[in-house]
């Protein structure tokens, strides 16, 4: 029986990215997933494999996701400079940018793994690498150290063997490094990065609302188990009195329950497909015989695409939870005007009257409402997430009471007075494009 051969990489490390260095760009909406650049101190620039071709290779079945740097673009660059067909540019584009492999074959990379987020009841948020990934980093990584390694290499293949139930699914960071070892990979040489495409859907999301996305590596659109909870609640509970009880109402009420129990529960740790989420949502509508309305009339009354920072008047709010029988809670945030609050305090107080009116009484489920509960804190920014903690705690603790400190308050006054400034400046402009516009009228005239 021969030894096995000494691990020469071991002691290596993965270089890791911090989120706060990492700078992105990206078209406002539905683009933002395929269009964003990722801007480093260093100058480099991190972009989809995909950039700019994302259209004609969305559906491309040998496409698999990963991450280019600046350096990789320029190779690109200098071969698509050699064609002028176009049929030939996406032929050789498909070539060296389907996969990492097979560009790793082609020039020498740096490799970027992906760290999704994976959030948890507790409210602490597990980190994955998706194993569709890992089995295209095991042999790239191996060929740039000048190690190849056979697709048959029934190490490769066990690996396969034990993640091929679901594509979906990931792995945690000490998980990866044990995979690395295992292969004696140079870690050093990878690059552990948080996933722009869910850092982009994120701030989206808590900007404009939407949808908190991620690709995975076969290029499908996936959502992990809270965010489909929240995107499940958003499309059949808003938009519905359920205090007014009725058998349509009650069976989309189950519907919905067991769609987010199997969505929350029985997928936790892994992603889901969001195509496969919404033809859940149109077959819970066509099962409550609502399938003649809007799938998503939220934007309606939930000021979809409209800026998180924004203010709206107090009167918008007291009509929602009018129209709805909602329950009306204090504003925790107030705006820079009486009678005025950010669009995402009103995000936040609209959704969790919805909740509360949706798993009161016999519907109560504690789970599937810590849940909901939780994605709560998608909408709010990072600087008011204490005052958020106590807020609900008001709520839903009887012995709490909600007080803004001295600081918070400070802070509020601040951004707000940021706000009437902007105004005034905005006011300003508007005055001068006036006096423009009608300076130019008399001009006409004489």
């Amino acid at each position: 029986m021969t030894d096995e051969p000494p691990k020469l990489h071991k002691n290596t490390k993965l270089q890791q990215m911090d989120l706060a260095d990492m700078r992105f760009e990206y078209t406002k909406g539905e683009t933002c997933m395929t269009d964003f650049t990722v801007h480093l101190p260093d100058g480099n620039v991190l972009r989809s494999n995909f950039c700019q071709y994302w259209d004609k290779f969305k559906f491309n079945k040998k496409f698999s996701y990963f991450l280019i740097d600046s350096k990789d673009f320029e190779n690109m660059e200098r071969m698509w400079s050699r064609y002028q067909d176009p049929v030939k540019i996406d032929i050789a584009t498909e070539c060296f940018l389907g996969n990492l492999v097979r560009f790793t074959s082609h020039f020498p990379k740096h490799i970027y793994a992906r760290v999704v987020p994976y959030k948890m009841l507790n409210g602490e948020t597990k980190k994955f690498i998706f194993t569709r990934e890992v089995l295209d980093i095991i042999p790239a990584a191996l060929k740039l150290q000048g190690t190849p390694i056979e697709s048959t290499d029934m190490r490769l293949l066990e690996c396969k063997m034990s993640w091929m139930d679901n594509w979906h699914r990931g792995i945690t960071i000490e998980q990866f490094e044990t995979v690395l070892e295992n292969f004696d990979i140079d870690k050093s040489r990878i690059t552990l990065v948080p996933d722009p495409s869910h850092e982009v859907t994120r701030r989206e999301y808590q900007q404009r609302n939407g949808h908190i996305r991620v690709f995975a590596p076969d290029m499908k659109v996936v959502s992990e188990n809270f965010s489909a909870c929240m995107f499940v609640f958003e499309s059949l509970v808003m938009g519905e009195n359920w205090n007014q009880e009725t058998e349509d109402r009650n069976t989309l009420r189950q519907e919905t329950i067991g769609l987010m129990t199997t969505l929350g529960i029985f997928l936790q740790d892994k992603y889901i497909d969001c195509s496969n989420q919404c033809i859940m949502i149109q077959t819970a509508r066509i099962s409550a015989d609502r399938l003649d309305e809007d799938p998503r009339a939220v934007p309606n009354y939930f000021l979809h695409g409209q800026q998180a920072d924004n203010e709206i008047y107090m009167e918008h709010l007291d009509k929602v939870l009018q129209d709805f029988d909602l329950q009306k809670h204090p504003i925790f945030v107030r705006g820079s005007k009486p009678g005025r609050m950010p669009i995402w305090v009103f995000r936040v107080l609209v959704k969790l009257a919805w909740i509360q009116q949706f798993f009161k009484g016999d519907h109560y489920d504690p789970y599937l409402m810590s849940v909901m509960i939780e994605c709560l804190y998608f909408h709010v920014p990072e600087d008011y997430m204490d005052i958020m903690k106590r807020f609900l705690a008001s709520i839903f603790e009887e012995s709490k009471t909600f007080e803004l400190t001295d600081a918070e308050n400070k802070m509020i006054d601040e951004a707000n007075e940021k706000i009437v400034q902007k105004e005034k400046e905005e006011e300003m402009r508007e005055k001068a494009r006036n006096r423009a516009h009608n300076q130019n009228k008399t001009r006409k005239r004489k």
